[in-house]
């Protein structure tokens, strides 16, 4: 293939040779893999990548965003200082990149794929290498044959799970951690724009576009991050404090804790800085308590959130455990079962907030 040089662009052959889909030979292109000659004559693929997605999209973004803002190259070590992370947490998020070909490999550095190097990538330029990665995946493949056989065209990430260890016949994992599995390929597949993620439903996309981004710090470092990890008394405390310039008597991990789940509601950025959309949204929060209707609003909208509040509002004596699997599982975390209870202890307690009725959780049968 030599006159292939003069019709195709470049950039566009380089980006094949950094895939090592292609190769040249002196003045020729040749393909490297009978895989992608077969895909060229048929546009089918014989085989399927079967790599195990760990980490959700979103928590991938603060170290994409550092990347691109250094100029697409640095190294484990100094994103794990910026980032105030260790290096094999760099390691593990930068390898989900590599595997959706959005980085590619250079030993001792992150560095992006040559298709993002030569000018900032866009979001739609990310969002289109991932899901070309995932096109040929065998969990979009067994994830297509689910939707086209269910009457609803939706399936739901518990049907997933059970899907995935067939799938996988080498990775022996419990029920609860394909669930994580599968709530990360979720995650992966709405961010490419493949399927649509509806709560705990995966559909087709119908042509809408998905609403996350990698490359935008407001959406998702918001989403990487956990919610409650304070209680809302201390939380508001801090925000009146903030708000007020006025010094806090909390210590720096609650105030840590509490800026956390003040920045995953929206009512603080990234910064510290109080996010005053209105006047009257400042005042509703400000008051003490604040007033319960914006409350119930804003945790509605963290994950998990909403069908946490309505178990609590169907049983008020629900216990904390219960609450907490329901925030475990939106977030897709293989959380411990103290981590799960207390984040259910939480939860509760901002649901009081919110003006739902509470009372002492029934002790688990022995």
């Amino acid at each position: 293939m030599t006159e292939i040089v003069e019709r195709v662009n470049p950039s566009v052959i380089q980006s094949l040779v950094d895939q090592r889909l292609v190769v040249r030979v002196g003045e020729r292109i040749d393909v490297y893999w009978d895989t992608f000659r077969e895909f060229l004559l048929s546009g089918k693929l014989s085989i399927e990548d079967t790599y195990i997605l760990r980490q959700r999209a979103a928590a991938t973004s603060k170290l994409l965003q550092y990347i691109v803002d250094k100029g697409g190259e640095i190294s484990a070590a100094e994103a794990a200082r910026a980032l105030s992370t260790s290096q094999n947490v760099i390691f593990n998020v930068a390898r989900e990149l590599r595997q959706l070909g959005v980085l590619v490999p250079k030993s001792g550095s992150l560095l992006l794929s040559e298709q993002f190097r030569s000018t900032t990538p866009t979001e739609n330029q990310i969002r289109e290498r991932v899901a070309r990665s995932l096109r040929r995946h065998t969990v979009f493949a067994k994830l297509q044959d689910l939707l086209a056989s269910s009457p609803s065209h939706e399936v739901s990430l518990d049907t997933l799970a059970t899907e995935l260890p067939a799938l996988f016949p080498a990775v022996a994992a419990k029920p609860h951690t394909w669930r994580v599995y599968a709530v990360t390929f979720g995650s992966w597949l709405d961010y490419s724009g493949l399927v649509r993620l509806r709560g705990q439903v995966l559909c087709e996309p119908l042509g809408s576009t998905s609403k996350a981004m990698l490359l935008s710090a407001a959406d998702g470092l918001r989403r990487s991050k956990t919610f409650p990890q304070s209680g809302p008394k201390s939380a508001f405390d801090y925000f009146r404090a903030k708000f007020h310039a006025t010094p806090s008597a909390l210590t720096d991990s609650a105030k840590q804790k509490a800026h956390n789940d003040l920045y995953v509601l929206g009512i603080m950025d990234a910064e510290g800085k109080t996010i005053q959309s209105s006047a009257d949204f400042a005042t509703k929060l400000l008051s003490d308590p604040p007033e319960a209707a914006t409350i119930r609003e804003l945790l509605s909208q963290v994950p998990g959130g909403k069908v946490a509040l309505s178990i609590i509002e169907a049983q008020a004596d629900v216990r904390s455990e219960i609450v907490g699997q329901a925030l475990r599982d939106a977030h897709g975390l293989p959380w411990a079962s103290s981590t799960t209870q207390m984040a259910g202890t939480k939860f509760r307690a901002w649901a009081r907030y919110a003006g739902l009725a509470t009372a002492k959780g029934k002790r688990k049968a022995r």
